[in-house]
Protein backbone atom coordinates (compact mmCIF):
# COMPACT_ATOMS: atom_id res chain seq x y z
CA UNK A 1 0.00 0.00 0.00
CA UNK A 2 1.17 3.16 -0.95
CA UNK A 3 2.50 5.67 1.62
CA UNK A 4 0.39 9.08 2.14
CA UNK A 5 3.26 10.76 -0.09
CA UNK A 6 3.35 8.77 -3.08
CA UNK A 7 0.48 7.68 -5.37
CA UNK A 8 0.80 5.00 -7.66
CA UNK A 9 -0.32 5.57 -11.40
CA UNK A 10 -0.95 2.94 -14.01
CA UNK A 11 1.41 2.75 -16.54
CA UNK A 12 0.49 0.15 -19.38
CA UNK A 13 3.85 -0.17 -20.85
CA UNK A 14 5.88 -0.89 -18.09
CA UNK A 15 4.14 -3.53 -16.06
CA UNK A 16 2.49 -2.42 -12.98
CA UNK A 17 2.90 1.28 -12.71
CA UNK A 18 5.39 3.88 -11.41
CA UNK A 19 5.53 5.96 -8.01
CA UNK A 20 4.72 9.21 -7.98
CA UNK A 21 4.52 12.13 -5.14
CA UNK A 22 1.29 13.96 -4.51
CA UNK A 23 2.73 17.39 -5.50
CA UNK A 24 3.59 15.74 -8.58
CA UNK A 25 0.39 14.15 -9.35
CA UNK A 26 -1.33 17.10 -8.32
CA UNK A 27 0.93 19.35 -10.34
CA UNK A 28 0.32 16.94 -13.32
CA UNK A 29 -3.65 17.25 -12.93
CA UNK A 30 -3.21 20.99 -12.55
CA UNK A 31 -1.36 21.57 -15.79
CA UNK A 32 -3.95 19.54 -17.59
CA UNK A 33 -6.89 21.24 -16.09
CA UNK A 34 -4.71 24.59 -17.27
CA UNK A 35 -4.14 23.14 -20.92
CA UNK A 36 -8.11 22.29 -21.13
CA UNK A 37 -9.22 25.50 -19.80
CA UNK A 38 -6.90 27.37 -22.03
CA UNK A 39 -8.36 25.35 -25.17
CA UNK A 40 -11.82 25.92 -23.73
CA UNK A 41 -10.94 29.59 -23.83
CA UNK A 42 -9.38 30.11 -27.21
CA UNK A 43 -12.77 27.44 -28.24
CA UNK A 44 -15.08 30.32 -26.77
CA UNK A 45 -13.34 33.37 -27.92
CA UNK A 46 -13.51 31.86 -31.95
CA UNK A 47 -17.09 31.33 -31.17
CA UNK A 48 -17.43 35.09 -29.74
CA UNK A 49 -15.74 36.37 -33.02
CA UNK A 50 -17.80 34.23 -35.25
CA UNK A 51 -21.00 36.04 -33.62
CA UNK A 52 -19.20 39.26 -33.01
CA UNK A 53 -18.93 38.59 -37.00
CA UNK A 54 -22.65 37.93 -37.55
CA UNK A 55 -23.75 40.43 -35.21
CA UNK A 56 -21.44 42.98 -37.06
CA UNK A 57 -23.25 41.81 -40.72
CA UNK A 58 -26.53 42.23 -39.21
CA UNK A 59 -25.74 45.49 -37.96
CA UNK A 60 -24.52 46.42 -41.41
CA UNK A 61 -27.67 44.47 -43.02
CA UNK A 62 -30.14 46.88 -40.80
CA UNK A 63 -28.43 49.76 -42.19
CA UNK A 64 -29.32 49.41 -45.87
CA UNK A 65 -33.49 48.62 -44.84
CA UNK A 66 -35.51 51.14 -45.61
CA UNK A 67 -37.77 52.32 -42.57
CA UNK A 68 -41.32 51.02 -42.28
CA UNK A 69 -42.66 54.77 -42.29
CA UNK A 70 -40.64 55.32 -45.79
CA UNK A 71 -41.89 52.73 -46.99
CA UNK A 72 -45.74 52.70 -46.24
CA UNK A 73 -45.54 56.71 -48.03
CA UNK A 74 -43.89 55.19 -51.44
CA UNK A 75 -46.41 52.40 -51.58
CA UNK A 76 -48.95 55.02 -50.79
CA UNK A 77 -47.75 56.81 -53.86
CA UNK A 78 -47.07 54.17 -55.72
CA UNK A 79 -50.54 53.23 -55.46
CA UNK A 80 -52.28 56.77 -55.93
CA UNK A 81 -50.06 56.50 -58.92
CA UNK A 82 -51.64 53.46 -60.39
CA UNK A 83 -55.19 54.28 -59.28
CA UNK A 84 -54.45 57.71 -61.46
CA UNK A 85 -53.27 55.16 -64.93
CA UNK A 86 -56.49 53.09 -64.17
CA UNK A 87 -58.78 56.01 -63.91
CA UNK A 88 -56.86 57.66 -66.90
CA UNK A 89 -57.29 54.20 -69.12
CA UNK A 90 -60.88 54.30 -68.18
CA UNK A 91 -61.34 57.47 -69.20
CA UNK A 92 -59.31 56.76 -72.87
CA UNK A 93 -61.45 53.94 -73.29
CA UNK A 94 -64.16 55.66 -73.51
CA UNK A 95 -63.31 58.26 -75.26
CA UNK A 96 -63.50 57.67 -79.22
CA UNK A 97 -60.26 58.06 -80.88
CA UNK A 98 -59.85 60.59 -83.99
CA UNK A 99 -59.61 57.84 -86.02
CA UNK A 100 -62.72 56.91 -85.20
CA UNK A 101 -64.62 59.79 -85.40
CA UNK A 102 -62.86 60.66 -89.04
CA UNK A 103 -64.29 57.38 -89.72
CA UNK A 104 -67.76 58.14 -88.83
CA UNK A 105 -67.70 61.13 -90.09
CA UNK A 106 -67.04 60.06 -93.70
CA UNK A 107 -69.61 57.61 -93.22
CA UNK A 108 -71.76 60.31 -92.48
CA UNK A 109 -70.44 62.69 -95.67
CA UNK A 110 -71.18 59.67 -97.28
CA UNK A 111 -74.82 58.56 -96.47
CA UNK A 112 -75.79 62.13 -96.94
CA UNK A 113 -74.49 62.69 -100.15
CA UNK A 114 -76.59 59.34 -101.51
CA UNK A 115 -79.53 60.56 -99.39
CA UNK A 116 -79.05 63.99 -101.61
CA UNK A 117 -78.57 62.10 -104.70
CA UNK A 118 -81.81 60.15 -103.95
CA UNK A 119 -83.68 63.04 -103.39
CA UNK A 120 -82.48 64.65 -106.71
CA UNK A 121 -83.42 61.26 -108.57
CA UNK A 122 -86.64 60.87 -107.18
CA UNK A 123 -87.87 65.08 -107.94
CA UNK A 124 -86.34 63.97 -111.49
CA UNK A 125 -88.67 61.68 -112.34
Amino acid sequence: MPDNDAITKPNPGRGSGTSVSWKEYVDIRLAANEQAVELAREILMQRLETMNQIREQLRDQAQTFIPRSEFTIMCKKTDDDIRSLRESRAELAGKASQKDVDRSTAIAIFGLILGIVGLAISFLH
